[in-house]
């Protein structure tokens, strides 16, 4: 997001940090809102959608529909094609392919087929 053209698309966010997977992006804004772009092929930009994303997107829902617009993020990380974010208030949440477990959620045909959206339950 330091090039010209990203100043363009996004002229009033201030990125924080910037995590790339193999054919996407992850970044978190100063306010702690987490934005994806490139291919969400395996749905590892988290936007609901398995659509190439050219301009960056704020992710503001999770599966189901679960509204995570009021988080503030602080941590983001891409994988090969998954991504992570963690919350403020420590809420994981994880997205993308599960073919080897990388959600963090238990392997499954489910898993491997279906690649949306997860909140990861963390245990004390």
């Amino acid at each position: 997001l330091c090039t010209d053209s990203a100043r363009v698309l996004l002229p009033k966010i201030r990125i924080r940090a910037v995590s790339c997977g193999q054919q996407h992006g992850i970044s978190l804004d100063d306010k702690g809102g987490a934005w994806a772009w490139g291919s969400s092929a395996k749905g590892q930009c988290g936007l609901g959608s398995k659509d190439n994303i050219i301009v960056p997107r704020r992710i503001t829902s999770i599966a189901g529909g679960v509204n995570i617009d009021h988080l503030q993020v602080k941590m983001v990380s891409a994988g090969w094609f998954h991504s992570l974010m963690l919350s403020e208030d420590g809420q994981a949440f994880a997205f993308g392919e599960n073919n080897i477990g990388q959600l963090g959620l238990p392997e499954s045909e489910e898993s491997k087929i279906l690649t949306i959206e997860r909140r990861i339950p963390l245990e004390s």
